[in-house]
C-alpha cells in the first residue's frame, strides 16, 4: 500500500514538472517569435538579420533543451545547490 501512495507521488511531481517544462517552453519561445518579428522588420535589407535570427533559434532551442533536460533531474540540482 505504501509503494502505491509513493508511485502517485512519483507520478504527480513528475506531471508537475512537464506542465513546468510546457510553460516555460511556450515563454521562450513566444518572446524567441517576437525577437524574429522585430529582427525582420528592423534588418529587412541588412546582411546580419540573418545571423541575427540563426542566433535568437539557436538561443532559444538551447534554452528550451536546458528545460527539459533539468526537469529530467531535480535531485541532483538541489543536491548541488545544498550547502554542506
Amino acid at each position: 500500500m505504501e509503494n502505491q501512495s509513493s508511485d502517485r507521488a512519483i507520478l504527480t511531481a513528475s506531471n508537475r514538472s512537464q506542465r513546468g517544462c510546457v510553460a516555460a517552453t511556450a515563454v521562450i519561445w513566444g518572446c524567441s517569435t517576437g525577437m524574429l518579428a522585430i529582427d525582420l522588420l528592423l534588418s529587412a535589407d541588412a546582411a546580419s538579420g540573418a545571423m541575427i535570427a540563426v542566433a535568437i533559434v539557436a538561443a532559444a532551442a538551447v534554452s528550451t533543451m536546458t528545460v527539459w533536460l533539468a526537469a529530467r533531474k531535480p535531485d541532483s540540482i538541489q543536491q548541488e545547490s545544498e550547502p554542506e
